[in-house]
């Protein structure tokens, strides 16, 4: 059965397809399911990072290939060296731990300031400008449009100073009746 059509301010809302989520949603929600618990997986893991990580290294080789050098008393000159296994009774497949090195890496600054940024927002960052002379500095529209220029094309600038030109030059009664016009044009989207 097709959809009506609707017209007025709310065709927009309806007067579309519908999207991913309406026509599949068990897809749609399983994959919610997964990215929200990638995405608590990452804050956490930011959390970690953020309060200090302690790392432990371990090495762990094979029973029968750990020894250890030993001095053998010989009466008739210099002690002889000799290898020793450092663990005879274990069978020589048998892994052990041989090193353990524990690393305990601080609290990370940049992470504590990412997370105090994105719960409480961003501060607003002051800047001063002054000249050489300690004076004030003077900014000009001309300043402003030059600034902006790689932004946008020059004409669409260009055409947009020419209208608040016109606008501010107007009378007041000639500029509230082009407002007036305005808010009725915004109303028919």
């Amino acid at each position: 059965m097709p959809t009506p059509k609707i017209t007025g301010p709310d065709k927009r809302k309806y007067n579309r397809a519908p999207t991913l989520a309406e026509r599949t949603p068990e897809v749609s929600e399983r994959a919610t399911d997964k990215l929200v618990n990638a995405l608590l997986k990452s804050i956490a893991n930011l959390i970690k990072i953020a309060d200090g990580v302690e790392t432990v290294v371990e090495r762990w080789e094979a029973a029968g290939t750990i020894t250890c050098e030993i001095l053998i008393d010989n009466p008739g000159g210099r002690p002889i060296r000799s290898q020793k296994l450092l663990y005879p009774d274990l069978p020589p497949d048998q892994m052990v731990l041989v090193a353990r090195t524990i690393t305990n890496a601080g609290p990370d600054r940049a992470s504590n300031q990412y997370l105090i940024d994105r719960v409480l927002g961003k501060p607003i960052e002051q800047v001063s400008l002054s000249t050489k002379a300690g004076g004030a500095v003077q900014i000009t529209a001309a300043d402003m449009l030059s600034a902006v220029a790689p932004l946008a094309p020059a004409a669409e600038i260009k055409a947009k100073t020419q209208k608040k030109a016109e606008k501010s030059d107007s009378s007041p009664e000639s500029s509230s009746e082009s407002e007036e016009s305005s808010s009725s044009h915004s109303s028919d989207y």
